[in-house]
């Protein structure tokens, strides 16, 4: 684009409104989407010869003679060279800060850069927070037998990414192209997902997507229908029903041990303090459903089929944080009449134990409860039988996270599987759809007070 700085005021003048495609809620954007946004709201766009001039190229040169002469004379990076002393190539940004009467404070920056910087440099200011999720996914991947390899990693923050060892690109773009990989993980911020997910289908490419699967339940509907369109594998990695007691639960209501469900309880409730390792959580406006929520729904159709209809009430106990931290939804569903999901951040409970989840099914013949250290009751006319299900160890796994690092090698390679098979995951894209339709018609319920009906809710 030619003049980058009026698409950064568009971005503050669309950000907020329809049609922004999202952007008041991004901080940095750069490579090919850069150029799309701009292209999309009619800022012009020039050929790469128009910012070549002759005086920017001398200086590129010279940079490169000195970068081999510094080479030559053996200094470190941190040490000035006579060259630099005596040679001064300009960094061409310039800066503005405006106020009107209203006492609105406007500043803009436009910038050159360095001369001869990293391809796909982001400078001048720095953006706090990056990579929680990405290191265990990747751990994830390589610790079942027969595995993939990663061909490549992309990060907005290039030291993240490099702080891999494996090779980076500057775009998801270039990843792709360079790095021909035979499917590709989203594991940005959710935010990312829709653009990353639509390069993947663009190019024919299988694609996994972290949860949630978009920033609302029509952009999600949207992906999923273009993937179908194009004939693209497209699943979500959806690991918490994957988690070795939560399957074990699962096997015990298949078997009819306890015979028909008429009632259950899914429980997570806790004060584990979530924000202080990744803070971003703090500043969503919509949290725990989105978030946890995702997870506790999907576990409750895995264990008990569709939802009939939901009621659901949530709100903000947390003082410093946007959205809210505690939601209760009520549920009739397929296999069993009445399902309770509570969700909390803000419960402090003699047996809190992050991030397991307690769960109840009481059924016509008996009862299964999931406890405390994965140990799960099991009660009968003849009495209580009790086991203790624990998951693998894995050396990378976080001890605060165990539980949920092992489903991740769970669910990868449930995933792995079922696309060397060409065939559709157990958490396919267009079956996750049906858990984001949960997460939002549960908010929609809250914010009305009005019991809704899942089939009138996905016609829409």
């Amino acid at each position: 684009m030619k003049n980058p700085i009026r698409l950064a005021k568009e971005l503050l003048l669309r950000g907020e409104e329809d049609g922004g495609e999202g952007s008041g809620d991004h901080c940095q954007y750069s490579g090919a989407y850069a150029e799309w946004l701009a292209a999309q709201w009619g800022l012009e766009i020039v050929d790469p010869e128009y910012f070549f001039t002759q005086r920017k190229w001398d200086e590129h040169k010279r940079g490169l003679a000195e970068e081999k002469s510094r080479e030559e004379q053996g200094l470190k990076v941190d040490e000035v060279s006579e060259w630099e002393k005596e040679t001064y190539i300009p960094l061409g940004t310039c800066g503005a800060v405006v106020i009107d009467s209203f006492g609105t404070i406007c500043v803009a920056t436009s910038t050159g850069g360095l001369t001869n910087k990293v391809p796909g440099r982001i400078g001048d200011t720095p953006t706090m927070g990056a990579g929680f999720w990405a290191r265990y996914q990747l751990a994830g991947w390589r610790s079942f037998p027969e595995g993939p390899e990663c061909v490549g990693v992309f990060d907005q923050h290039a030291e993240k990414a490099a702080a891999f060892g494996l090779p980076t690109a500057y775009d998801i773009e270039a990843l792709l192209r360079e790095g021909a990989p035979d499917f590709l993980d989203v594991v940005t911020s959710v935010e990312g997902h829709a653009f990353a997910v639509r390069m993947a289908i663009a190019k024919g490419l299988p694609v996994i997507c972290q949860k949630p699967l978009a920033e609302s339940y029509e952009e999600s509907r949207a992906l999923v229908r273009e993937a179908e369109a194009a004939g693209v594998w497209f699943a979500v990695h959806e690991n918490w029903r994957y988690q070795a007691a939560i399957r074990a639960v699962g096997d015990l209501l298949a078997q009819g041990v306890v015979g028909t469900p008429f009632r259950a309880r899914i429980q997570f409730s806790c004060s584990f303090p979530v924000f202080e390792n990744q803070p971003f959580l703090a500043t969503l406006d919509r949290f725990i459903l989105t978030d946890i929520g995702s997870h506790i729904l999907d576990a409750a159709r895995y264990l008990f089929g569709e939802v009939d209809s939901l009621l659901c009430r949530m709100s903000r106990v947390n003082p410093t944080i946007e959205g809210e931290d505690v939601a209760t939804v009520m549920m009739g569903m397929e296999r069993c009449p009445s399902v309770v999901c509570e969700m909390s951040y803000a419960s402090r409970l003699m047996d809190e134990n992050f991030p397991e989840t307690y769960i109840t099914v009481e059924g016509s013949e008996g009862s299964i409860e999931l406890r405390k250290d994965g140990w799960i009751h099991l009660t009968t006319a003849s009495g209580t039988a009790s086991h203790q299900v624990v998951p693998p160890s894995y050396k990378w796994a976080d001890p605060a996270y165990a539980a949920v690092h092992a489903s991740i090698v769970a669910c990868n390679a449930a995933l792995y599987t079922a696309l060397q098979n060409g065939e559709p995951a157990e958490t396919s894209a267009a079956d996750n759809l049906k858990t984001v339709a949960l997460v939002w018609a549960s908010y929609e319920s809250a914010e009305t007070g009005r019991l809704i009906d899942m089939k009138e809710y996905q016609s829409r």
